[in-house]
């Protein structure tokens, strides 16, 4: 750790004879940054690094705990630890409560204002974090941490941004956070990431994307999610809402929302997405209760279904309003595979509506495919838009008390089967060449 001695100082009182006193006051030189060994308590301290070995605060060991307030801590190199605002690991744990944790220097990637891994734990109540080219808090090798209040933001061009990422089996709660991502080039960010058996919870959370591709929540390769209360707004060129894949071979990663508003408005955006993991196997799941999806862009679907060989997805969806402006409510695609079996699993009940150019979309394309969808509407819900389905996919849809309004067009290479039970179908038979 390096020493200012003459941050000792605070003032120097100079007495002359015959002459008043005069204060000098000596500021203490930045750049100072702090290595936690043992339990300690702080206020009010400033702590900054540019040493690529070390971050603006360490804090490790077993039963290690840092407990400060009003913290400033500021990562400005480059490379190395020096990017980090603090750096918990080792079975250390970090509380901060209020003041800010950033990182200036890097421009390239990787920086992150708060990184926990090795069985280590964070509490962050209310504290501001800012990055540029990395992630806000970066959790691994399960360890936990807990963000209440506070606000996440994240810039840069480098692309794979992240407000809150969570590896490696690690556990985390969000709670009244506002977190934007703001990426200026061609790679896309997330504003909060599961992956590889870590679990997630959060409530009344704010996420804000702008970019290509950004996704303000993605989970992958076993994940669990479950989100409520929340707001999600994307920007940009086939952005999504909430996007869930497995990419794992054998493993199961689920998302459940409730109660939360999604809009989207870029070209070939989506608000809920599953699959896009093609030559995997495994389950991706998404159940929505009461959740409000609007997307406005050229070719954006309100839910998008796809590329999932020898796979399966399952989407409930249990009320809320699913609307696009220019695309489908829900579209599935399995394009251009070969010989794979997937299946797609559809609930929609609830008196929830999707309402697009087409409500249901289902394409395929490709060699021998056999693809299987069943989509069940229920309980006073309606499809509006319509049903097409093109290639040789073999869809099924059950009407039970519900209201399809639209044309009804099948693929003469596929099947299309409509079975009705006290429903409406207000709309022609078409069978498409």
């Amino acid at each position: 750790m390096k020493t200012n001695i003459i941050s000792k100082w605070t003032a120097l009182l100079l007495t002359f004879s015959g002459m008043a006193a005069l204060p000098l006051t000596v500021t203490a030189a930045a750049g100072d940054n702090k290595v936690v060994t043992s339990s300690t308590t702080e206020t009010g301290q400033t702590y900054r690094s540019n040493d690529i070995s070390q971050a603006a605060l360490q804090v490790s060991g077993n039963g290690v705990i840092y407990t400060g307030t009003n913290i400033t801590l500021t990562g400005t190199a480059e490379t190395g630890a020096g990017r980090y605002g603090a750096y918990v690991y080792n079975r250390g744990r970090l509380d901060l409560y209020g003041g800010s944790a950033s990182t200036t220097g890097s421009v390239t990637g990787g920086a992150m204002a708060v990184r926990v891994d090795g069985t280590s734990i964070a509490n962050l109540h209310n504290v501001n974090i800012s990055v540029m080219a990395g992630n806000g808090v970066l959790l691994t090798t399960s360890s936990t941490v807990v963000v209440i209040g506070g606000t996440i933001t994240v810039s840069g061009s480098n692309g794979g941004h992240c407000g809150v990422q969570i590896n490696s089996s690690s556990v985390a709660h969000l709670e009244n956070i506002t977190i934007n991502i703001i990426d200026d080039g061609n790679a896309r960010g997330f504003g909060v990431w599961g992956d590889t058996g870590s679990i997630v919870s959060g409530s009344g959370l704010s996420i804000t994307t702008q970019g290509f591709r950004g996704y303000g929540l993605s989970l992958t390769g076993g994940a669990m999610m479950s989100i409520y209360n929340s707001t999600i707004n994307t920007s940009g060129t086939s952005a999504v809402g909430a996007m869930v894949n497995t990419v794992v071979d054998g493993v199961t990663s689920s998302l459940w929302l409730n109660d939360v508003d999604i809009t989207t408005t870029g070209e070939g955006a989506c608000g809920l997405a599953l699959g896009d993991s093609p030559n995997t196997t495994g389950i991706t799941a998404i159940y929505a209760t009461n959740v409000r999806v609007n997307t406005s862009g050229a070719d954006a679907s309100a839910v998008y279904l796809g590329n999932r060989p020898d796979g399966l997805q399952i989407l409930e969806i249990d009320g809320g309003s699913y609307t696009a402006a220019n695309g489908a409510g829900l579209y599935i695609a399995n394009m251009n595979q070969t010989n794979f079996s997937d299946e797609y699993q559809v609930t929609i009940k609830g008196g929830a509506t999707i309402t697009g150019t087409v409500a249901l979309l289902v394409e395929e394309s490709g060699d021998n495919p056999q693809t299987r969808v069943t989509v069940d509407v229920a309980d006073n819900s309606s499809l509006n838009g319509g049903i097409t389905t093109t290639g040789s996919t073999n869809t099924t849809v059950n009407l039970d008390r519900t209201t399809l309004t639209g044309d009804v067009a099948g693929s003469n290479s596929g099947t299309l089967n409509i079975n009705a039970n006290a429903s409406t179908l207000i709309g022609d038979i078409i069978a498409n060449d």
